[in-house]
């Protein structure tokens, strides 16, 4: 969970690069078993095995700084 405006940061204008919520995760469920991928974010109790940034701000400043500086 984030404090953030995610709603706002997600509708505003940011030009060539637009703000994408991607909370799709693959997790081994609690207690076991195949992975999963669920949509909306790992489960509670769950391993992750795979995924993005998702509410993780951070991740996307320096996704942009990265990009600005090699260009």
């Amino acid at each position: 969970t984030t404090s953030l405006p995610c709603a706002r940061i997600a509708a505003a204008d940011t030009g060539h690069h637009p703000v994408r919520g991607n909370t799709e995760v693959t997790e081994i469920p609690a207690g076991g078993g195949q992975p999963v991928v669920r949509p909306g974010g790992p489960t509670p109790g769950s391993t992750a095995v795979a995924g993005g940034g998702g509410d993780y701000l951070s991740n996307e400043i320096a996704y942009r700084n990265t990009l600005l500086r090699d260009a």
